[in-house]
């Protein structure tokens, strides 16, 4: 932290000179930030450096407005945990939501197929393969990018692989570790599939779970089979009237 300060008074110090855009605020980024919660299960001293890291981030964010500081993960559950500790008013979350079918398409001939194995040059997609790719995989990357690496030319085992891997996070669900029932998960997934762009109001997603339920939706998030979604410019497959149609009060964690 002292080097950081440093670095900040450096910058600090530019500006006040009058430097203007040459010197721009700096920005922490810490990928993976995930793992900061998991030092909340360690001994007394890494929960110490947790609480300690958090009011740095918020003090040099936030209060004294030295840098901008991003935290980046895809764990579901990192953004409720967030709010739990410092609280909502000192960050502002944004989520990178799936591709539309559109973006899905480009991605997938851009990125995707040059991952197939035993594939030398150029492969085009038929129209045919594609519903299908697009039917199991909808607009998530890693989910096209498991399927292409997966497919040797063969879409169909590729997507065997991809729908396995589905099914065994649904069944993982059905099996209710602690945290949750099993007719909570199905109730959440009944829900889900009927709304539309499968998104629904957190609040009231919870109250139908019944005794427990935002513990159980919580729980749920953080085992990665539902994911909460703040509205974000970058989220574009949900678009901004769903959560026009679907938010009832200023939860940060709206559907």
């Amino acid at each position: 932290m002292g080097t950081y300060n440093q670095l900040f008074a450096v910058y600090a110090q530019a500006r006040k000179a009058g430097h203007g855009p040459a010197a721009p605020y700096p920005v922490l980024a810490l990928d993976e930030a995930n793992v900061l919660y998991e030092w909340q299960q360690g001994d007394a001293q890494q929960q110490n450096d947790l609480r300690a890291l958090l009011r740095y981030f918020v003090k040099v964010s936030k209060q004294e407005q030295e840098a901008h500081v991003i935290l980046v993960t895809s764990a579901y559950g990192f953004q409720s945990w967030l709010c739990k500790e410092i609280g909502v008013q000192f960050h502002a979350a944004h989520v990178i939501g799936d591709f539309d079918e559109l973006a899905a398409k480009a991605f997938f001939t851009e990125h995707a197929l040059p991952a197939m194995r035993g594939v030398v040059g150029k492969v085009d997609v038929e129209d045919a393969s594609w519903e299908t790719i697009f039917e199991v995989c909808g607009g998530n990357a890693g989910l096209l990018l498991s399927a292409a690496a997966a497919s040797e030319s063969d879409w169909a085992l590729g997507l065997r692989d991809v729908w396995r891997e589905i099914m065994e996070k649904v069944r993982s669900g059905l099996r209710s570790p602690s945290g949750w029932a099993t007719q909570q998960y199905i109730t959440a997934t009944k829900q889900l599939l009927a709304a539309s762009y499968h998104a629904v109001n957190a609040d009231d997603l919870a109250e139908a779970l019944g005794d427990d339920g935002a513990a159980a939706l919580d729980a749920m998030v953080k085992g990665k089979l539902l994911a909460y979604c703040p509205e974000s410019a970058w989220a574009r497959d949900v678009p901004v009237d769903a959560f026009d149609a679907l938010s009832t009060n200023l939860d940060p964690r709206e559907i």
